[in-house]
């Protein structure tokens, strides 16, 4: 899920935004919805996803077209946000996914990324296993071979006719992708993967 059109602004009280077509498959509270970010509610900018993507008040992260990787950066300096080297946990997640073959030796060591980031291996397969058949199902149209991540993880569900990308799925996709950022470094009670209700 992708938001097109950035443009930069200011609202009557002066205070400095960044608008872009309202994405209306995501939830009514999220501000991928809103079509408006104020600039400072960006708690990281991260130019190192592809496409490029920014955190908001430490809760949703959201991706913009590559094409607008340009403005992000001018956007980062005159604004002097925080830039951000995180791996998107997701891209990690849904590498199983991805349209050609790996080796044991690769499958590890991206596990064990995925260690270092809070996530323990249990986790990570109930995760897999959860989001199995719709990153299936999307990338058997795609072919993907290279990167899979967050934004096409939400794409996926979007996609999904039974259901479509609730609210729950959406946020609950936003607490995973926030988890390194957050320094959590385990899911614990009440965990996110154990809610198969979400993603069933």
């Amino acid at each position: 899920m992708i938001l097109a059109g950035l443009t930069t602004g200011r609202t009557a009280a002066g205070q400095e935004v960044l608008s872009f077509t309202p994405e209306l498959r995501a939830p009514p509270n999220s501000v991928a919805y809103g079509g408006q970010i104020f600039v400072d509610d960006i708690t990281e900018l991260r130019l190192s996803t592809l496409p490029p993507s920014c955190v908001v008040a430490r809760r949703e992260v959201v991706f913009f077209e590559e094409g607008s990787r340009l403005m992000l950066e001018r956007i980062a300096v005159s604004f002097r946000l925080k830039l951000s080297e995180l791996t998107d946990p997701w891209t990690l997640i849904c590498e199983p996914f991805l349209d050609g073959e790996r080796g044991p030796a690769d499958a590890e060591q991206t596990l064990e990324q995925l260690i270092e980031m809070g996530f323990p291996r249990k986790e990570v397969d109930e995760l897999r296993q959860l989001i199995a058949p719709h990153m299936a199902a999307y990338n058997s149209v795609l072919w993907e071979w290279a990167e899979l991540g967050q934004s096409d993880l939400l794409e996926a569900l979007a996609a999904d006719l039974s259901e479509g990308l609730s609210p729950e799925r959406y946020w609950w996709i936003m607490k995973i992708a926030l988890r390194p950022s957050l320094g959590v470094t385990s899911h614990g009670e009440g965990s996110f993967a154990g809610n198969s209700g979400f993603l069933s």
